[in-house]
């Protein structure tokens, strides 16, 4: 083997060696980055399940106003002191907030479901 030809073998040796470092510090930087995306799952997930809790409550409280206002509702109609129609109205509307929270807290589950889809595709 010639000069030239061991300089070129030494060229190489180096150039190797350089790609093996700048793909070792690429994997490096994708785990950190992995460790980090995982973290970040576990934060969405606790933020989800305090989400789902919060509203879960806001339900339960919106549900006993339904309750409480159709049994004053029921009171004013059967005494005959009102028609009763106002109150149907407001039962109506809480109803109706009932049915949107519980429209977002699916739109949240299923945001935290295609998050962490993602992150696990990566």
């Amino acid at each position: 083997m010639g000069t030239q030809e061991y300089r070129m073998l030494q060229q190489l040796d180096r150039e190797v060696d350089w790609m093996c470092k700048n793909c070792k510090a690429k994997i490096k930087n994708l785990k950190a980055e992995n460790l980090k995306l995982r973290d970040e799952v576990v934060a969405l997930r606790l933020e989800n399940d305090d989400l789902k809790k919060m509203l879960n409550d806001r339900i339960i409280n919106l549900e006993k106003k339904v309750e409480c206002l159709e049994k004053k509702n029921i009171n004013i109609n059967n005494t005959g002191k009102g028609n009763g129609e106002g109150l149907n109205e407001v039962v109506e509307k809480v109803l109706e907030v009932v049915q949107e929270e519980e429209e977002k807290k699916a739109r949240i589950n299923n945001l935290v479901i295609y998050e962490v889809e993602e992150s696990q595709k990566e």
